[in-house]
């Protein structure tokens, strides 16, 4: 049984009331065992300071996307215990979000076949900007 069969259960048995009290009581207790954040989107400043530091290309696959089709991407995702830092983002267009999943930069490597500081720097062919 999940903890949302368990809730659900609750729900059913208890009423609302007890409901809202076990999910509040559950959160109170993942805020204090320290668990992951959850992911946030960034802010338009944001994402414009990204876009222009990328020079307007996809963090991953480097060609030229317009700042609405591209996505603000987890270097580290927060599933696997990256922050929402802005250290941590860069813009990447859907393509590349949706192939990317929510691999971390070593196992997304392994599958577009450039290093890692090849996709920090923005560079595919392994010459420097």
């Amino acid at each position: 049984m999940t903890c949302y069969d368990e809730l659900i259960a609750i729900r059913t048995k208890y009423g609302y009331g007890e409901f809202d009290h076990a999910v509040k009581s559950l959160m109170r207790q993942r805020i204090q065992k320290g668990d992951r954040e959850r992911r946030k989107p960034l802010r338009m400043s944001q994402r414009i300071d990204l876009y222009v530091k990328q020079d307007g290309l996809c963090a991953r696959c480097h060609q030229p996307f317009k700042l609405r089709l591209l996505s603000d991407d987890h270097i580290i995702p927060v599933s696997k215990g990256g922050t929402n830092d802005i250290q941590n983002r860069r813009l990447i267009c859907q393509g590349c979000n949706s192939t990317k999943s929510d691999r971390d930069m070593i196992a997304d490597a392994k599958t577009t076949g450039e290093t890692i500081l090849q996709q920090l720097q923005g560079v595919s062919d392994g010459s420097s900007k």
